[in-house]
């Protein structure tokens, strides 16, 4: 009986927080931009790599938050540092355009 309680607990609450989840790249599709960057700037300081790279762009891009390219470094830094590659592109063109970090190629 306890085995089945936990296996139920364990099945809602990973429904719901993938629910949750995908609720951040809902309103990003529907330019809710203060919900997004409510929901993606959670998922991102728990690690989700999406998320970051996610954040990374509205900072660079300005949607919904004043522009900053040294946070949008960080976000793209931090996503990059768990292998993703769109984190990986943005960080290098950064570092090629000396957004948010000094240019190395003159």
């Amino acid at each position: 009986m306890i085995k089945l309680f936990f296996l139920i607990l364990i099945i809602f609450s990973s429904t719901t927080s993938a629910k949750d989840k995908l609720k951040g790249y809902q309103v990003l599709k529907d330019q809710d931009y203060k919900k997004t960057l409510y929901y993606l700037s959670y998922e991102a300081n728990l690690g989700d790599d999406k998320a970051q790279y996610n954040l990374g762009i509205m900072y660079k891009k300005g949607l919904g938050v004043p522009v900053n390219n040294n946070e949008a470094f960080s976000w793209f830094f931090l996503s990059a540092n768990q292998g993703n590659i769109l984190a990986n592109y943005a960080l290098g063109h950064s570092y090629l355009k000396g957004s948010g970090i000094k240019k190395i190629i003159s």
